[in-house]
């Protein structure tokens, strides 16, 4: 069953004024010209000329333990959706950036959102459901759990009402109504200069998915994208959603999944 999506679209017309090679200014030519390469490779979203040309980079004694060549190699990994090399590449621009240093922020939120993703990938693996014989199947009785706990927001029976919302409207235009309110809510407190600390162009994506739980409150707020300071600021939006009145089944609160694609397009 399909998950309903908002689609946010949130327009940035931003062109960044300095490369990445003009904050290395001790560098050869030659070195300047491959880091400053990658990190067009990067910034244009493609991704695997970046992993190679970073490949090359890394070859050079000069710039193999630079800080800034190591965040674009943890980046590109993490943009690559190698979560385990990303951590170490962040650890790896942790401990050689000087004290104090922007980048030292910007590694600790790249280790945080690596280690979730792999904690989310685990999850995952672990409650696959096994495979079962086939001859099994006809001896067991199939039965409906009418119990849930947990309803996907396309099929809940009460969609929770957000305030503001009128409380008496059909479950459709409740629904409309929360979802319009959370888009505005994203769109008026989303960072938008967020998107510089990044260096990417073109049109990016931010997959969310939350729940409201059966008191109303947004919980359980898990992002994906392709650079982990925009995976870090849209949990932090959505989480500051206000509670609402809870979702319903039967009559009984249940918490309500939910999922929000957030759209960049920066030039």
């Amino acid at each position: 069953m399909n998950k309903p999506f908002i689609t946010f679209f949130l327009l940035l017309f931003i062109l960044p004024t300095i490369s990445f090679s003009q904050t290395l200014d001790d560098l050869s030519r030659r070195d300047k010209k491959k880091i400053d390469k990658t990190f067009k490779a990067y910034a244009t979203q493609d991704f695997d000329s970046a992993r190679k040309l970073m490949n090359k980079c890394l070859q050079s004694d000069d710039l193999k333990d630079l800080s800034q060549v190591q965040l674009l190699d943890a980046h590109i990994y993490f943009a690559e959706r190698d979560m385990n090399k990303a951590k170490e590449a962040y650890l790896k621009t942790l401990e050689s950036a000087p004290i104090g240093s922007p980048l030292t922020n910007i590694a600790q939120i790249g280790i945080s959102r690596s280690v979730e993703r792999i904690m989310r990938e685990k999850d995952f693996d672990a409650n696959k459901l096994p495979k079962v014989k086939k001859d099994s199947i006809a001896k067991k009785k199939t039965t409906i759990d009418t119990s849930l706990t947990t309803v996907p927001f396309a099929i809940i029976e009460r969609v929770p009402v957000y305030p503001g919302c009128d409380a008496n409207q059909t479950n459709l235009e409740l629904k409309a109504c929360m979802q319009d309110a959370v888009s505005a809510h994203v769109s008026n407190e989303f960072d938008t200069d967020i998107a510089t600390l990044t260096g990417i162009l073109g049109k990016i994506s931010i997959r969310v998915q939350f729940k409201i739980d059966d008191t109303g409150k947004v919980v359980d707020v898990h992002a994906k994208s392709i650079n982990p300071i925009l995976e870090e600021e849209a949990i932090r939006v959505v989480s500051s959603i206000t509670q609402m009145q809870p979702g319903e089944q039967k009559g009984v609160p249940v918490s309500v999944v939910y999922a929000l694609p957030i759209i960049f397009y920066v030039e």
